[in-house]
C-alpha cells in the first residue's frame, strides 16, 4: 500500500503501460516510461501493478465512504406510487432531516435506508416518521 493518492490521470498512465506490456511482440525493444513498471523486490510506491490495485483500493473507499443510501417512496402516488434516490449519508441520523429538505411540499409514506457496510434495510414507516401528515389523497375511506 502506497500512502499517496493516485489521481485518474496516473492511473490511466498505468494501465496503458501495463496492457503496452501485455501486448508487446517477441523481439520488440522494451522502452521506458512506455512499458510497466516493476522491480524486485517489489516497491509499492513505483510498481505499477501495486500502483494500480492502489488506485482501485482508494476508489472503492471513496464510493463507500458514505455508509447510508437513502430512497423515499410514495406509495399512494397515482399510477402506482413513486420511489426516489434521496442520496448517500455518513450517519443514519442525517436521513430524515434530508427527506424533509428535498420534499418541503411532498409527503413521503416511508424511506428506506440501506446500510452499505451490512446489507441492512431501515424503514420509516408512515408521514409521522418523517416529520410530513397524511396527504388526503392518500386516506383510505377507512383513514377518515
Amino acid at each position: 500500500m502506497t500512502p499517496k493518492t493516485i489521481s485518474h490521470e496516473e492511473a490511466k498512465d498505468i494501465a496503458s503501460r501495463l496492457i503496452r506490456s501485455a501486448w508487446r511482440h517477441d523481439g520488440e525493444p522494451y522502452v521506458s516510461g512506455k512499458m510497466m513498471v516493476t522491480h524486485i523486490p517489489a516497491r509499492p510506491d513505483l510498481d505499477d501493478d501495486l500502483l494500480i490495485h492502489e488506485y482501485i483500493r482508494q476508489q472503492s473507499e471513496k464510493v463507500m465512504a458514505k455508509r447510508f443510501l437513502a430512497f423515499a417512496f410514495d406509495h399512494y402516488y397515482p399510477g402506482g406510487g413513486y420511489a426516489d434516490l434521496v442520496g448517500r449519508f455518513d450517519t443514519l441520523a442525517e436521513v430524515i432531516p434530508a427527506v424533509i429538505a428535498k420534499y418541503p411540499n411532498w409527503s413521503m409514506d416511508a424511506v428506506h435506508v440501506i446500510d452499505a457496510w451490512t446489507d441492512e434495510v431501515t424503514i420509516f414507516k408512515g408521514t409521522s416518521s418523517i416529520g410530513r401528515s397524511t396527504p388526503s389523497y392518500a386516506l383510505d375511506e377507512d383513514d377518515e
